[in-house]
């Protein structure tokens, strides 16, 4: 559930005539793509900008500003799917594509074998916004496994990892926008950790240190949204088959 959904879930829900008036106005800022200082909200809502920012960091983000930027990133990617913007056409070239995906990560078997090992230790997960659903499911069958392993889609939580752990292993998830907190994080936890990173080929460029590393682009170009999804849902299938 994307915070759009969970913000219509919530206002569906709730008796709380505070949060349906905050939550209103910030779908219709979400259909608008015109989002509001917190000032412009409170004064619209009538209430005080103290009684929103409580209202989200409940929700999980460290103020109105987190959570503007969290609503800006779906709507960003909202969009691209109701246009179809989806590069690959045909049902072959969508067949090729995907088939040229299996070979490529085909090169990081070793890779593979080498993260279930680590997944065997305590492991946290952290991920991007882009990445949280393919990181929930992770957690999900890790923990069928029986490994012991941590992860919370509330974003604050997400980063708010003991940077004091030793031996640790810390999965890192990343790709898309907005992802300063989990390198912050990530700078803290590298020396006394055992380190997994699954990355754009982009974002891979940030990370120095680190056990196990895989690239999830097969070329230099930013991979398509719609794809990226069916490309991380492979890879995740073959990480938790590899773990034993």
């Amino acid at each position: 559930m994307n915070l759009r959904e969970k913000l219509i879930s919530i206002y569906n829900e709730t008796e709380n005539e505070l949060k349906k008036i905050i939550i209103k106005n910030l779908l219709e800022c979400f259909e608008k793509n015109n989002f509001l200082s917190i000032q412009d909200i409170s004064i619209i809502c009538f209430v005080s900008k103290s009684a929103i920012s409580k209202f989200c960091i409940k929700l999980g983000f460290t103020g109105y500003r987190e959570l503007v930027s969290r609503l800006k990133f779906e709507r960003e990617n909202y969009i691209k799917i109701l246009n179809n913007n989806i590069e690959i056409n045909t049902y072959e070239e969508t067949k090729d594509y995907i088939v040229n995906c299996i070979n490529y990560f085909d090169n990081y078997k070793n890779e593979l074998v080498i993260i279930a090992k680590l997944l065997k230790k305590n492991t946290y997960i952290v991920a991007s916004h882009q990445l949280i659903n393919h990181a929930k499911t992770l957690y999900f069958y890790l923990n069928k496994k029986g490994c012991k392993v941590f992860f919370t889609d509330m974003l604050v939580a997400n980063y708010n990892i003991d940077i004091n752990q030793n031996q640790t292993t810390i999965l890192f998830m990343v790709g898309g926008m907005e992802v300063d907190g989990i390198f912050k994080v990530y700078e803290k936890v590298k020396n006394n950790n055992n380190i997994i990173f699954l990355t754009s080929r982009a974002l891979s460029k940030r990370i120095n240190k680190c056990d196990a590393k895989i690239i999830f682009d097969i070329t230099n170009s930013s991979t398509n949204y719609y794809m990226r999804t069916i490309i991380l849902d492979y890879l995740i299938a073959q990480i938790i088959s590899t773990v034993n």
